[in-house]
């Protein structure tokens, strides 16, 4: 059912843009270590990382984002799939709210439903009259 619930995703990121004057792009990556909140995530080695976005408008977005993983000895997932969208709400001309979703999700081991997880998220940015943009999360 994971497995379905992400090629359908997929391929509404893939095909949307074809009836929509919708930006998509396209990143790709390749790191020396993926490290999240401190903790490698790929046990030193190299990572590959991918992400598609599709924005709707200037203020809406959709979005995947791919690595690799390895959690070591006794965890045999091999990848990270994550799936956000989120909302751009302009304060003003040098404030902005970002309020979102993840859903992290992990293939490769047969346990890997048990790590999945929902995320809400809430960023402000301010940006500067010299070009600084600073970002704040909570």
């Amino acid at each position: 059912m994971r497995i379905q619930r992400s090629i359908t995703f997929a391929v509404f990121l893939f095909t949307l843009p074809l009836y929509s004057q919708a930006e998509l792009s396209l990143s790709a990556g390749l790191f020396s270590d993926y490290i999240a909140n401190g903790v490698t995530q790929t046990e030193g080695d190299p990572a590959l990382q991918l992400s598609l976005d599709w924005a709707i408008s200037d203020n809406v977005y959709v979005g995947a984002w791919v690595s690799n993983v390895d959690f070591g000895e006794g965890n045999d997932n091999t990848a990270e799939v994550d799936m956000y969208a989120g909302i751009v709400l302009s304060m003003s001309e040098q404030i902005a709210i970002d309020l979102g979703a993840v859903y992290y999700q992990y293939f490769g081991d047969k346990e890997s439903d048990e790590l999945a997880f929902n995320e809400i998220y809430a960023l402000t940015s301010y940006e500067s009259k010299v070009d600084i943009s600073r970002t704040f999360s909570f």
